[in-house]
């Protein structure tokens, strides 16, 4: 899959520069839950069952940025002043940016209005 719900992007399935949204979005607003309709946004739910992985802020992952990506650590010292990788797009970056196979970078502490991470809670039994 080239994005999370397809090899189509779609500006209906997440938040890119090119869906028009030119800010961050609340969590859901691509969801399934979606109430709205006339809003005419719909999920990009991948396979898995993993919402929203496309767009909206880039997000930070433990690992760092290395050209060749088959040799890359899996998960950086927290001290480590290494480049970090980054993926998923931003609300302010094009759709290729969104692709699901596309890796970004930058050095730890690095701040903007585009980048973020998520937070992750096993489900209770799961």
């Amino acid at each position: 899959r080239i994005y999370p719900w397809g090899d189509r992007f779609e500006s209906t399935h997440c938040n890119t520069f090119d869906c028009g949204q030119r800010a961050t979005t609340p969590v859901g607003w691509y969801g399934p839950d979606n109430t709205d309709p006339r809003a005419g946004r719909q999920s990009g739910v991948s396979p898995c069952g993993a919402e929203e992985m496309a767009g909206n802020v880039w997000e930070w992952l433990a690992s760092s940025y290395g050209a060749d990506y088959s040799k890359s650590e899996l998960s950086e010292r927290r001290d480590s002043t290494a480049r970090r990788c980054l993926r998923g797009g931003s609300w302010n970056y094009s759709a290729v940016f969104a692709r699901a196979a596309l890796r970004y970078h930058f050095r730890p502490g690095y701040v903007s209005n585009n980048v973020g991470l998520r937070l992750v809670r096993a489900s209770p039994g799961g």
